[in-house]
C-alpha cells in the first residue's frame, strides 16, 4: 500500500514547499548515472512531475553509479526510470521519451514541446553538441536549465541557464570541443555526489524561490547571479561565480519558439508637442478675477488713444444732433447730459476692450 504523500514529506516540507514542488514539471534529458540520481533526489524532495528522455538500455556497467537496479537491467533508461519512481515515491508523475535528443531523433518543434511543459530542464547528457542543442531551445521556450558535469581530474561543475539576458552554457563552453566526452570517465559514485548535490540544491532553488536553497543562486540578496557551481578536482573547494555572456554566441541569437505566443510589439506614440498654453494650469473666469482687476490700469492707458479718438467723434455726432433737434450741446441741459453721458459710456467700453485685449494676449 502506498503511504500518503503528506507523511512521506513530513521531514521535508519546510525545508522547501512541498505543496508548491509537487505542482512543478521537471524534464530530464540524459539519464545516466548524474542525472538517474538528480532526478531520484528531486523527487524525494518534493517534485511530482518528471519527463526522461534517453535513448540508451541500462547496461551491467551502469549498475555502481545509477538510481536503478538490477531489475532495470537492459530496459531503456528512460522508461525505467520513469516506472521506477511512480513506483517509489508517492503521487509522483512520470513519462519517457526512449530516444535520443539529437536532430535527427527529435526535431526542433518536437523538443520545444517536451521542454515547454517543464519549470526546469536538467541537461544530463554526455554529448556536448547535444547540450548546446539544448540550451538553445531552453532559451527559445523561455525556460530555465541547469548542466551537471564531470570529467577528467574529477572536476565537477554545475552551469545554470536562467535565460536572456543572461550568458547561456554555449557562452561558457563555446571554447571546447564538441568531440570531447563529458562523462564516462572512470570514477566512484560519491565522486559524483557532490555534482549531484549541487545540482538538486539549485535545481529546488530554481523551483521554489521562497526557500533557503534559491539564495545559493545570488551571492547575497543583491548581488551579482551565480551561473557556474564548479571545483576543478576532488580535493578543492566548491567555487561559485557570474558567467560573461559572449557577443557572438549561436544559442543567444535563436528566434523565438513558434510555439510561444506571438509578443505584439506597441506602436510607438507619436510624440505631443506642448506649447507654453499647455504647460499651464487651467484657469476659470472666477480665478482670472485678480488678473483681469489688475489688468484695468493698463487697460485704461491703452484706451486713452482710441478714447480721445472716441470723444471727438461723440462731440462731432452730438453737435449735429443738437443742431437738428435744436437744442445746445454746451449750455442746454439735454446736450449736456447727452455729451457726459456718451463719454463715460466711451470710457466704459475703451476699457473693457483694453482689459480683453490683456487678456487674450496672456493665454498667448
Amino acid at each position: 500500500m502506498e503511504p500518503p504523500r503528506s507523511e512521506y514529506f513530513d521531514r521535508i516540507d519546510g525545508v522547501v514547499s512541498v505543496g508548491l514542488l509537487e505542482t512543478r514539471h521537471v524534464a530530464v534529458l540524459g539519464v545516466g548515472s548524474v542525472g538517474s540520481q538528480v532526478a531520484k533526489e528531486l523527487a524525494n524532495s518534493g517534485v511530482g512531475s518528471f519527463l526522461f528522455a534517453d535513448g540508451k538500455q541500462l547496461e551491467v556497467a551502469n549498475l555502481p553509479r545509477h538510481a536503478l537496479d538490477t531489475e532495470y537491467l537492459h530496459r531503456n533508461k528512460a522508461d525505467g526510470m520513469a516506472a521506477y519512481l511512480k513506483r517509489e515515491v508517492p503521487g509522483v508523475r512520470a513519462e519517457a521519451l526512449p530516444r535520443h535528443i539529437d536532430d535527427e531523433g527529435v526535431s526542433d518543434l518536437e523538443l520545444d514541446k517536451l521542454l515547454l511543459r517543464a519549470d526546469l530542464i536538467v541537461a544530463a547528457t554526455d554529448n556536448l553538441e547535444v547540450q548546446w542543442r539544448i540550451g538553445r531551445r531552453a532559451l527559445a521556450v523561455d525556460r530555465p536549465a541547469i548542466f551537471p558535469g564531470f570529467g577528467e581530474n574529477r572536476a565537477s561543475e554545475v552551469f545554470v541557464q536562467f535565460g536572456l539576458p543572461h550568458p547561456c552554457f554555449r557562452c561558457y563552453t563555446g571554447f571546447r570541443s564538441p568531440d570531447g566526452a563529458l562523462r564516462g570517465f572512470a570514477a566512484l559514485n560519491s565522486e559524483l555526489l557532490l555534482v549531484i548535490e549541487c545540482a538538486v540544491h539549485v535545481g529546488l532553488g530554481l523551483l521554489d524561490g521562497e526557500s533557503r536553497l534559491a539564495l545559493l543562486l545570488t551571492s547575497d540578496n543583491s548581488g551579482p547571479v551565480r551561473h557556474l557551481f564548479s571545483r576543478l578536482s576532488s580535493e578543492a573547494a566548491i567555487s561559485f561565480a557570474p558567467a560573461v555572456r559572449q557577443r557572438d554566441c549561436p544559442s543567444c541569437s535563436v528566434r523565438r519558439s513558434p510555439l510561444l505566443p506571438e509578443v505584439e510589439t506597441p506602436t510607438p506614440e507619436q510624440p505631443t508637442i506642448l506649447t507654453p498654453r499647455d504647460l499651464r494650469p487651467s484657469r476659470t473666469v472666477l480665478s482670472r478675477a485678480p488678473d483681469v482687476l489688475a489688468a484695468i490700469p493698463r487697460a485704461f492707458i491703452y484706451g486713452i488713444v482710441p478714447w480721445w479718438f472716441g470723444c471727438v467723434a461723440i462731440y462731432i455726432i452730438t453737435w449735429t444732433i443738437s443742431v437738428m433737434a435744436d437744442f445746445s450741446i454746451g449750455g442746454g441741459s439735454t446736450g449736456g447730459t447727452v455729451l457726459i453721458g456718451s463719454y463715460v459710456v466711451l470710457a466704459i467700453v475703451t476699457m473693457a476692450i483694453g482689459v480683453t485685449v490683456l487678456a487674450a494676449s496672456d493665454e498667448r
